[in-house]
């Protein structure tokens, strides 16, 4: 007779990131007045005589060499490797996928609780890529959907840090179909930072 699946150290890992992740989600659910900083800044849905997206589709070229690896101890023990940045106050933050926002202002991070987050995920197709900053950020405007290339965000200078002194740091994930677990996307960040290791 075989090992029960509640006896599998895999099954219980596998049950405490789903938990994690629905939590983080939930927390970033709350799109209330209170959770959402708008930026003066009036934008268009893609910048036309503004900043553009570099290479790395979230920053200006001139910011997108700048990027460190990270690492992050999340709440079940597992080291996480994120990119991180030490961004100028107003540097723009691009979004490089369509579709929904999970905003939060600060105060609502498991990296940083002081820390505004962003996620952005597609809704339709729960197993596409989800990327995530977390940092000092000031959100550009109250939208619910996000346009590939369209700005989300902008570099804040309200003195909060995260995982030392990084201003800003970023996760692109997805579903592992075989685990059934959210996994760091390396494909994604190694086609987008091809410098980090």
């Amino acid at each position: 007779m075989g090992v029960g699946l509640l006896k599998k150290p895999l099954f219980w890992i596998g049950i405490i990131v789903v938990v994690i992740i629905v939590l983080l989600i939930l927390v970033l659910l709350p799109n209330s007045p209170k959770n959402i900083q708008s930026s003066p800044q009036k934008l268009s849905e893609k910048p036309r005589s503004g900043p553009e997206p570099g290479s790395c589709l979230v920053l200006e070229q001139k910011y997108c060499g700048n990027g460190k690896t990270a690492e992050w101890k999340n709440p079940n023990g597992t080291t996480i490797k994120l990119v991180a940045f030490r961004l100028p106050s107003g540097a723009p933050i691009f979004a490089p996928l369509s579709g929904t926002i999970n905003k939060s202002d600060k105060g609502s991070s498991f990296i940083s609780s002081k820390a505004a987050a962003l996620v952005i995920n597609d809704s339709k197709n729960p197993s596409a890529t989800h990327f995530g900053i977390v940092g000092d950020l000031t959100f550009s405007e109250n939208k619910a959907t996000a346009e590939k290339g369209s700005v989300i965000a902008y570099a804040a200078n309200n003195g909060v840090n995260v995982l030392g002194d990084y201003t800003l740091v970023l996760l692109f994930s997805k579903l592992d179909p075989e685990k059934k677990i959210e996994v760091v996307d390396k494909e994604m960040e190694q086609a987008l930072f091809p410098y980090l290791k």
